[in-house]
């Protein structure tokens, strides 16, 4: 993943993330010193995609879809695969969206906390932990 577009990663991040961070700038930081965190210990995201996400469920005046994600992974030993969710909201009808990290999101306290009120019909994909797979 040689593209390093951190600040468009902060531009469809949903603004409580950007705020818990201390604003756009300090989220972008955030974000690249996760991914020299990783590379340090000898990780590299290879590639990261997302898959055709649920139908949206409206609540109030936000529409949520949860949008399964995999990421491609290698260290010095394997290359690994992991399946997650980003939790996609929006409050235009669709138009526009942004996105927090499904992992996050993981156990029903959490979802039950977030702001705001996730529609409890919402099904997220099942969080899977990055297993080794044939180059």
């Amino acid at each position: 993943m040689e593209q390093r577009d951190y600040a468009r990663v902060a531009d469809l991040a949903w603004q409580g993330t950007i705020d818990e961070a201390g604003g756009r700038e300090a989220l972008i930081e955030v974000i690249r010193e996760i991914v020299n965190m990783l590379e340090e210990n000898g990780i590299k995201l290879e590639s990261f995609e997302t898959r055709e996400p649920a139908e949206g469920i409206a609540e109030g005046t936000c529409t949520f879809a949860a949008v399964p994600t995999r990421a491609w992974l290698r260290n010095a030993k394997d290359r690994l695969v992991g399946e997650s969710f980003a939790l996609g909201m929006s409050t235009d009808s669709g138009n526009t969206w942004t996105f927090i990290d499904g992992a996050s999101l993981s156990t029903p306290v959490e979802r039950e906390a977030f702001v705001p009120k996730i529609p409890a019909a919402l099904v997220f994909p099942a969080l899977k932990k990055a297993v080794p797979v044939e180059d």
